[in-house]
């Protein structure tokens, strides 16, 4: 459901050379002659200069280092420490330390329904096996026993049919068997996940489950991007924080691109909230690295600030809705290699939250071991959407 950038033309312009006096001081020069005069004429109003394309990526800091002496220093290679070599990466194991119980609940049951997977997939190769050597034996058998050659054809679409039959049977309950515990892996990972993440004491009422959808007329409100035609999700919740009805949901949203391919344009989680704010909409896109995918709505508003690592669109008016308390909220949130980018729609009345999060936090393990860091990450994010709700809510006392 979930999967996963932009290249930019530079136009070369090809400029006259302009003539000018050697730099010969012996090369003769033509005799100057004096010029008619021409009537002055006004010169032609300069074309207005493009505005300079926004960069929606955030770019690099760079930190100058002090100048050092141009002197050649060697280093004696006989004090490099070698490169430590592993002798069989494929036996090299990867484990993690889990600090808190529920994490730790996730990675045994990722162990196992990975077990239960893997055993799944061992019966069903030897049950394939068997009915193919029934399909061979009944097709082969036939033609060596003399009192069997003139019923060979029956005998071996019978055998034939018994073999696929068998095969299929098995193939469906087995399906429908590992679906099932699927399924529940899925349920246990997100119970784990939602009791390590949701644990601010003002939370009440969480309620959905991992089948619960989220609407795409809802994820389509934010106005974020054009022209969706699918948004898949999965465990969209919903929750009172302080008096206020929130929810939150995994989301994955796509556009139909060239020759009507689809084209994902957001994976991550989905979040919204009421405000008390009244105003034109506001729109905060904090930039990430060339993995973020930026909103394709921006261009339908007005720039209001062009900044390194954040960039603010909106309608007229827009701009109140960055009170002192809310700039400190979104400046609290650091995209890195796990949270890819932050898109912050503040409307009259809502607000909509969509963080870009990498496979590493979207996709479930089941292979390898569980890795609890961008799940922890995602907590520390979770507790700053929080403090946004409250900096969007806050009002000044009369």
């Amino acid at each position: 459901m979930f999967e996963e950038k932009k290249e930019t033309k530079e136009t070369v312009v090809e400029e006259k050379p302009v003539e000018k006096d050697s730099d010969f001081a012996d090369e003769e020069k033509p005799i100057p002659v004096p010029e008619e005069k021409k009537e002055e004429t006004k010169p032609a109003e300069e074309a207005k200069p493009a505005e300079p394309e926004v960069n929606l990526y955030k770019e690099e800091e760079v930190i100058e280092e002090p100048a050092q002496p141009a002197t050649e220093v060697k280093e004696d290679p006989a004090t490099e420490k070698p490169a430590e070599k592993v002798k069989d990466k494929k036996k090299e194991v990867i484990t993690y330390v889990y600090e808190d119980a529920s994490l730790a609940a996730i990675e045994e049951d990722r162990k196992t329904f990975f077990g239960q997977y893997k055993k799944s997939n061992i019966w069903k190769y030897a049950v394939s096996g068997i009915c193919i050597a029934l399909i061979i034996v009944g097709y082969i058998l036939p033609t060596q026993i003399a009192a069997w050659k003139a019923y060979s054809m029956p005998i071996t679409l019978s055998v034939l049919a018994v073999g696929v039959l068998g095969l299929g049977i098995f193939s469906y309950f087995s399906r429908k068997k590992i679906e099932a515990k699927m399924k529940d892996y899925f349920k246990k990972f997100y119970e784990n996940t939602n009791k390590f993440v949701m644990t601010d004491p003002d939370i009440k009422d969480i309620n959905g489950s991992v089948d619960d959808k989220l609407p795409s007329e809802v994820f389509n409100d934010a106005g974020l991007y054009h022209n969706v035609v699918s948004v898949g999700s999965r465990a969209s919740l919903n929750f009172v924080y302080k008096g206020l009805n929130c929810s939150i949901a995994d989301a994955a949203g796509q556009t139909k691109g060239a020759k009507g391919a689809l084209s994902t344009i957001f994976v991550g989680k989905f979040v919204q909230f009421p405000n008390n704010y009244e105003g034109g909409t506001c729109i905060v896109y904090l930039k990430g690295n060339k993995r973020a995918l930026p909103p394709t709505a921006l261009s339908d508003y007005k720039l209001i600030e062009d900044k390194r690592d954040m960039v603010v669109y909106g309608e007229d008016g827009a701009k109140r809705a960055l009170t002192k308390k809310v700039r400190d909220a979104i400046a609290q949130f650091k995209t890195n290699e796990t949270l890819c980018d932050v898109s912050i729609v503040i409307k009259s009345g809502k607000t909509y939250v969509a963080l870009g999060y990498e496979d590493t936090l979207m996709v479930l393990p089941m292979e390898k071991p569980f890795n609890p860091a961008p799940t922890t990450q995602f907590k520390a994010d979770f507790t700053k959407i929080l403090a946004l709700v409250d900096a969007v809510n806050f009002k000044e006392k009369e």
